[in-house]
Order: structure tokens, then C-alpha cells, then sequence
């Protein structure tokens, strides 16, 4: 195997023996071979390992480390630490990527000196729809694209090449209890740093949103958790540039959570109360979402229907003044 691959492929796996071959079949289906595989099992009690180490058998560029079971970003991490290649690319194990990615992201990257690359990508829906989600961005000046990927453009890693060394560079690192929008840390924190930034107008990955029962992420996906990695930005970088796309994607959750279960929310008003600027900033959403948010910071949960009547009262009543 060569000392230094080109490009390093992580896969985490807990629990996959479902889908683990599907995977790791179209990583090796790749038309460029010059790259090798760390897979993670991170503590599966499954087929998971059995089936890991037959593939490393079989091909020399697999190769397998078993750790207890430590969530996501731990695995992420182990396999990182692991990693040679001179650029990197994380795979779940619930999906699966076409022959080209591999090939066309490593041109690009050299053609256009990028230190980081990333494409569109399909999204199986359950029932096997398949969506193709554009990530065409509106500008690639790192900064910029930050804010992009706060909102507009999916922050995961898994359509992303990114070179090895900036992380090293910059001390980006997973933080090891973060399981929830682990990797959209990662590339906020990157893009924090003004990096070469190169897309492709090409879906190449396939999230299979299907697969997930017993994937790393089988938990309740919590408010909190997808606040994180928007909070620790913040708390990083100056990002005045782009408060228009944090504003937004903080309301966007906490009008996503406005109706989800408190289970997912359990504190609510704790967990938005300190982004009330951001939220009252926020451009693009009608005033009367604003309110319901504010009435249940502050502990009021009007049922959806009844909030509908009244922003319907409120709109008769403003039009009548305006007519006079």
C-alpha cells in the first residue's frame, strides 16, 4: 500500500451489518484506486466486526480499528488520528457514493489548488424517493460560505474533500461528546480560516435516510445539540459578515422545534431565551412565527390552529387600518 495515499476514506460504523457491505462496496468500486479505508467499528454488537475484517482481507488499502463504544465524534476522530492520506472524506455507513466521487473531487481539488471540495448530493427519502438537493453556493470565499453552511448548504462532511493537513494546522478537532452536527462544527470551523474552496455541480453521494435505526445518530435529535456547533462558532470567530445566516438558522430551529416533542426540547425557553436577538433579527419569516417563538420562551404554547386565527385577526384588522 502507498505510504501516503492520496485520499483517506472514514467510515464509522455501529450496528451496520445491514448496509456496511453496500458501503464499502462503492468505496471500492472507485475508478481511482490511490486512496485507503479506516473503518471504525466504534463497539458494535452486530455482525458489524465480522464482516469489517473480511473486507480487510480481501483488500489491502481496508483497514479496521475496533474501540468500545464512544458515539460519532469519537469515532470520527479515531479514524482521523488514523488517517495518512493527503486528503480526507467521511462516509457513513448507511450510504453510499458513485464510482467518479472519488476521482472527480481529486481533480478538481488539484486543478483548482482547492483545499476543500464539495458537491451536491441525492437524498433517499423513505419509500425510496430520491431528492436531488443542489448545494450551489452564492459565493466560495470561505467566510461567506460559512454563513452558507450555517443555513443554506448542508454542513456535513460527507460531500466534502477537505486537505488533511489544515486540520492539523489549525488544531480542528471533533469534540469527543458532541454526536449530533459533529461534522458541521468541522467545516465551520475550517472555513473560519480563509481556505481555497472549489465545488462540483455533481451528486455523487447517496444519503440514505432510510437505514438509520440503528446508525450512530439513533437518538432523539435535541435542540441543544444542533445549537452547538452554531454557538461554538460564534463564540470562535467574528462572524458579523454573515449574522443574517446565523439569525436565520437559529430561528429556523426554533420554529422547527416550536411543535416537535418536548422530549426533544425539554427546556425550550432556556434553550432559545439567549438567542432572542438573533431570532428577532432574523429576515424572511412572517412576524406571527416570531410571536408563537416568543410566547413559548416565555412558557405559552398556543396550539398551531388557534395561531393561525389570530394572525388572521391581526391581518383583517391591520388591512381595515390601512384602508382607513
Amino acid at each position: 500500500m502507498n505510504q501516503t495515499p492520496k485520499i483517506s476514506v472514514i467510515v464509522a460504523a455501529y450496528n451496520a451489518e445491514k448496509y456496511i457491505r453496500r458501503c464499502l462496496d462503492s468505496i471500492l468500486a472507485q475508478t481511482m484506486p490511490d486512496f485507503e479505508v479506516i473503518v471504525v467499528n466504534d463497539g458494535s454488537t452486530d455482525g458489524t466486526p465480522a464482516i469489517l475484517e473480511e473486507y480487510a482481507s480481501q483488500d489491502s488499502r481496508i483497514k479496521v480499528l475496533h474501540k468500545e463504544n464512544g458515539g460519532v465524534a469519537s469515532a470520527r476522530q479515531a479514524g482521523m488520528d488514523a488517517a495518512r492520506g493527503e486528503y480526507s472524506i467521511h462516509i457513513d455507513s448507511d450510504d453510499w457514493i458513485d464510482p467518479e466521487m472519488l476521482g472527480e473531487m481529486i481533480e478538481s481539488a488539484e486543478t483548482n489548488h482547492a483545499d476543500m471540495v464539495f458537491c451536491d448530493f441525492y437524498y433517499i427519502h423513505p419509500g425510496n424517493i430520491v431528492e436531488y438537493r443542489s448545494q450551489q453556493p452564492k459565493s466560495l470565499d470561505s467566510l461567506l460560505l460559512l454563513g452558507q453552511m450555517m443555513f443554506d448548504l448542508n454542513g456535513s462532511l460527507c460531500n466534502k474533500l477537505i486537505r488533511r493537513d489544515l486540520l492539523q494546522k489549525y488544531n480542528i478537532h471533533f469534540i469527543r461528546n458532541m454526536n449530533m452536527a459533529e461534522d458541521q462544527y468541522m467545516v465551520l470551523r475550517l472555513l473560519a480560516h480563509e481556505i481555497s474552496v472549489s465545488y462540483i455541480p455533481k451528486a455523487y453521494y447517496h444519503y440514505d435516510h432510510t437505514q438509520n435505526d440503528d446508525s450512530l445518530c439513533n437518538s432523539g435529535i435535541y435542540a441543544a445539540d444542533r445549537l452547538r456547533p452554531l454557538e461554538l462558532i460564534s463564540s470562535y470567530t467574528d462572524i458579523s459578515p454573515v449574522q443574517e445566516d446565523f439569525d436565520k438558522a437559529v430561528f429556523h430551529l426554533a420554529f422547527e422545534y416550536l411543535y416537535e416533542p418536548i422530549s426533544l426540547c425539554p427546556d425550550y425557553g432556556h434553550v432559545f431565551k439567549k438567542h432572542r436577538k438573533a431570532i428577532s433579527r432574523a429576515k424572511g419569516f412572517p412576524l406571527y412565527t416570531k410571536v408563537l417563538i416568543f410566547l413559548r420562551i416565555y412558557g405559552v404554547r398556543l396550539p398551531l390552529k388557534s395561531a393561525k386565527k389570530i394572525w388572521k385577526s391581526v391581518q383583517i384588522k391591520t388591512k381595515k387600518k390601512d384602508l382607513g
